[in-house]
């Protein structure tokens, strides 16, 4: 007897197995080395944990400081781009003004 498995079939066995991965995936795994909750934490550990507390408080407030000030990166760079395009527009509107002069020239003697 031989035994034929459809698309159908094939397709719900996928699916079945991603589900059941999925459903592993999802629950979190219980932390190892961890005290349970009521249990105590020894000195050594505590104090450890109160210094990486500590550093990580810093450098998240180093972080939102930064995050703050970024803005001012990027200002210099707006000013220095805009300062050349009205330069370039100033050295523009200079070159006609005197093509237009000299044009212009001719106008006084008619």
């Amino acid at each position: 007897m031989q035994s034929t498995l459809s698309r159908h079939d094939i397709g719900s066995f996928v699916l079945a197995a991603t589900l059941l991965l999925t459903a592993g995936c999802a629950t979190a795994p219980e932390p190892r080395g961890q005290p349970a909750q009521g249990e105590s934490v020894p000195a050594l550990q505590c104090a450890q944990l109160h210094d990486e507390i500590a550093r990580t408080e810093q450098a998240r407030s180093a972080a939102a400081e930064q995050s703050g000030n970024a803005w001012k990166a990027v200002v210099p760079v707006v000013v220095l781009a805009q300062k050349a395009s009205s330069t370039a527009a100033v050295h523009e509107a200079e070159r006609k003004l005197a093509t237009l002069k000299v044009q212009a020239r001719g106008c006084e003697t008619a």
